[in-house]
């Protein structure tokens, strides 16, 4: 089982921050989706991801100002 997310947009809080953290998550797709670091103050990053399973990122857009890595895998 999983989630997929398809031609999805997906913003920056205005605070700046992470647009998406997982952990332990299974089966997560991101399909042409956008991610913008279009906040106030810049995003840290796009995608975070800690011990997920068959995460999949495939033609996806990311604009705008990240002060991090804009997808970071963690241990797991």
């Amino acid at each position: 089982m999983g989630c997929r997310f398809i031609n999805m947009e997906f913003c920056s809080p205005a605070a700046g921050g992470d647009i998406i953290t997982m952990t332990s998550q299974h089966g997560i797709e991101f399909l042409g989706c956008s991610f913008r670091g279009n906040s106030t103050t810049a995003a840290t990053g796009a995608i975070i991801s800690v011990a997920c399973v068959d995460l999949k990122i495939d033609n996806c857009e990311f604009t705008g100002a990240f002060s991090d890595a804009v997808i970071e895998f963690g241990a797991g």
